[in-house]
């Protein structure tokens, strides 16, 4: 680890062992013309380059707060060193945390006397630096944060501000203050959805810049492109049997270069995938024994060269689509072990198809579209037994193996919906699905998103939206 000496401007190299011994600042910021890298500061301090000023006032803040060195990432890591460099963004988050406190210079934001930040149009709202992917973990990892205007003045700490951030990002506040262990506390789609829209210079940091804040570690290989997030998703996986990282949808009209429209895939392509998965919440332990997913042998999420093989709770699904209903897709849902925040009662599901008849591969079917299993309450009845010889392996694209635990045949009828944007209170028609030869049947599809509140009518098992 490299730091900036605060009054020589000279950059000193030390063992971590031997960094942990001194009190750091450290800065967050957005990248911008000129910015002054490690190779300027071997020679003559470049004082003629725009991000000098920058560099030179966060060591004067530094000083005047007491602290004898500062970690900026222009010029305290070897960018020409690929091994380095990915050394030091699998540390950069403890970096942040470690910090005895992080500087967060808004560029674009005037100062306190000019416009107060919670102003609704105000530029702190609007900061580049909110929008960018590296600055999440640079928001979430510090214990102490103050930001600065463009002028550097002071705006205000994560503390004092906590309520404005939260407005801006949805991060929750515990973990913003107390920095909660996420991946144990939170659903892995909820910190998902806080990348989600968030943009970065290559394609590949969109992954790389939330490696510390899943507590994951990998290898960077600039150039492989959107291939990152799935390697990202598949380290999660061998720490969590959240399933909740399954509990995600393209966005509408959303593209990718290299990626066709719908990849049948059932890891995300982009943390965008997550956009609209913010309130699903994972189940606490207790709540797990409720419900009707655990396998009399507990089977983990575990990578082979087939791919992923994901233990979950599945039944065999029709789904008609196009006009009339006239196109029918056999397939299953794979019911996932997590639930909505503002309905409880109801499963993310996602819709496997069959690839070919009597085939032991099955692909996602319409990624657009992440559905709710409605009634949970009536399928909690059932009796939560799983006859392990009638378990179904099938093969998912994206090589991912999946082993399906049906549920028992019932009486009752089933329902899935979409899921839907918070903003949106209007109410949606259900889909229903009834029972028909042991399997689930489509019987109309959702015209469009919606997420409103049921009630059953009569003994008909039907459901339909409450006005």
């Amino acid at each position: 680890m490299r730091l900036l000496h605060t009054t020589k401007l000279v950059v000193e190299e030390f063992v971590e062992s031997q960094s942990k011994s001194y009190r750091y600042a450290i800065l967050s910021h957005t990248w911008n013309e000129e910015e002054v890298t490690f190779q300027d500061m071997q020679g003559e301090v470049p004082t003629y380059k725009k991000g000098f000023s920058k560099l030179k006032s966060s060591c004067i803040q530094a000083k005047k707060d007491g602290y004898e060195y500062i970690w900026i990432d222009t010029c305290c890591i070897d960018k020409s060193s690929s091994a380095e460099l990915s050394e030091a963004i699998n540390s950069m988050y403890r970096w942040y945390k470690e910090a005895a406190i992080c500087y967060a210079y808004l560029s674009d934001v005037p100062p306190r006397e000019v416009e107060d930040p919670w102003y609704y149009k105000s530029g702190f709202r609007q900061s580049r630096w909110l929008t960018r992917g590296w600055t999440l973990q640079e928001l979430i990892a510090p214990r102490q944060l103050i930001f600065f205007s463009k002028s550097w003045t002071g705006l205000g700490t994560k503390t004092e501000l906590l309520n404005l951030i939260y407005e801006v990002t949805t991060i929750d506040k515990d973990v913003l203050l107390y920095g909660r262990n996420i991946r144990e506390a939170l659903s892995i789609s909820r910190a998902m959805s806080w990348a989600a829209r968030r943009i970065t210079t290559r394609v590949e940091d969109r992954s790389y810049s939330l490696l510390g804040i899943f507590d994951v570690n990998m290898p960077l290989l600039y150039g492989e492109g959107h291939r990152a997030f799935y390697r990202l998703q598949e380290e999660i996986l061998k720490q969590t049997d959240d399933e909740s990282i399954f509990a995600h949808c393209l966005p509408f009209g959303y593209s990718i270069h290299g990626i066709e429209e719908d990849p049948g895939s059932i890891l995300a392509v982009s943390p965008d995938c997550f956009s609209e998965s913010g309130d699903i919440f994972l189940y606490t332990r207790d709540a797990r024994l409720h419900a009707p997913l655990e396998h009399s042998v507990y089977v983990p999420t575990l990578a082979t060269n087939r791919g992923l093989q994901v233990n979950s709770l599945g039944c065999p699904c029709t789904h008609n689509y196009g006009p009339h209903n006239s196109i029918e897709v056999h397939g299953w849902l794979m019911i996932l072990n997590c639930g909505m925040r503002n309905d409880i009662l109801s499963r993310p599901a996602v819709f496997l198809r069959q690839l070919d008849s009597g085939s032991d591969r099955f692909e996602r079917f319409n990624s657009a579209e992440l559905l709710l299993l409605c009634g949970w309450k009536k399928i909690m009845s059932i009796s939560t037994r799983v006859f392990r010889d009638q378990s179904k392996k099938a093969y998912v694209d994206q090589s991912v193996q999946s082993s399906f635990a049906p549920i028992r045949k019932t009486s009752a009828s089933y329902y899935i919906r979409r899921a839907q944007k918070q903003s949106d209170s209007r109410p949606s028609p259900a889909m229903c699905l009834g029972q028909k030869n042991t399997k689930l049947r489509c019987s109309r599809f959702c015209t469009r998103s919606g997420l409103a509140k049921l009630e059953r009518t009569g003994e008909t098992s039907f459901w339909r939206p409450v006005q």
